[in-house]
């Protein structure tokens, strides 16, 4: 047997039989109590053993996320952060067509120098998200979010060209000393690709909804950012249809499937904040065709006669 203790007064709120369960040929005790609903702080007493204080909350994740965005902050390039590391990359640069822009800015991504404007994009989209079902609970926290998601929103605007082109990723591994003509400047990267304009384009517009009430002017900006892109990406998209740009661009792993979803998201992000049919028809048709893409990839175990497991691929028609 197993119980369930509260911290506060010692009292079993659930007990129940430790299940067992055999797996890779090694035997191991469940202890499952999933009815304990209510909030508060316990402990697993099973025998002469007892853990550590838990938690039983629905905001069991608000420590974690918390540090998570503490941890964007100290990751912000182009912005000197107090005890991290000072003003950086400011000579790191996109060139097209005899212009250039400033590539610094948004989060430093792997080994913490590089950047990619897509995994920004796609962190500004998740601080938004986040701070939509905090909103009315946590005042504070939702303002730092929105704080935190505007500093990559600018990044992600600020490297467009405005052509269909835009500064996509600058991998490096060194501090900068800021000025330009020396022999530690960046160049970065530049691509018109559609699922890189596709992508930015959904998360523009759902970062106009978010910002509508509180900064009707940037939500302005995203949302005249959001249409350009969308067409930039449909014209690339379907006069060169899937391209597959250089290694070191992680959207290169990207299926044609994955190319239609992002329209999907696009087109219904477009919709949902300018109102025109002509996305929603869009999403429509691409919706049309994934529903009839004939196949899916799937993963099933497979028990092996020495007692191990191993994955296995099997396709399956819709």
């Amino acid at each position: 047997m197993f119980y369930i203790v509260s911290d506060d007064n010692g009292a079993c709120v659930y007990s129940d039989q430790v299940r067992r369960v055999t797996f890779g040929g090694e035997t191991f005790g469940v202890l499952d109590f999933t009815p304990v609903e209510q909030d508060g702080r316990y402990h697993i007493h099973m025998g002469d053993y007892r853990t550590e204080m838990f938690l039983i909350t629905d905001a069991i994740c608000d420590e974690a996320a918390w540090k998570v965005l503490n941890f964007l902050f100290c990751e912000r390039c182009g912005y000197p952060v107090p005890g991290r590391h000072g003003l950086c990359h400011m000579d790191m640069m996109a060139k097209h067509k005899g212009r250039q822009l400033s590539f610094c800015g948004g989060w430093h991504d792997a080994g913490d120098l590089s950047q990619q404007v897509i995994h920004t994009a796609e962190t500004v989209d998740a601080l938004y998200r986040l701070a939509d079902t905090v909103k009315e609970k946590d005042i504070v926290f939702y303002k730092r979010l929105m704080e935190e998601a505007a500093w990559g929103l600018e990044f992600v605007l600020r490297t467009r060209f405005g052509d269909g082109y835009r500064g996509t990723s600058a991998g490096l591994v060194r501090w900068t000393n800021g000025i330009l003509g020396d022999g530690d400047d960046i160049e970065a990267r530049v691509h018109n690709h559609a699922f890189e304009n596709l992508m930015c384009s959904a998360i523009c517009s759902r970062a106009a909804l978010a910002l509508e009430a509180e900064d009707p002017e940037l939500a302005f900006r995203c949302r005249e950012a959001a249409a350009e892109d969308f067409r930039f990406g449909m014209e690339r998209y379907l006069e060169k249809g899937m391209e597959l740009p250089i290694i070191w661009e992680h959207t290169y792993q990207s299926s044609g499937s994955q190319y239609a979803a992002v329209i999907v998201l696009a087109a219904a992000a477009l919709y949902a904040s300018a109102k025109q049919e002509s996305y929603r028809d869009t999403a429509w048709e691409y919706v049309q065709y994934l529903l009839a893409c004939p196949f899916i990839f799937l993963q099933e175990i497979i028990p092996q006669e020495s007692g191990s497991w191993r994955w296995e691929s099997i396709i399956c028609p819709l």
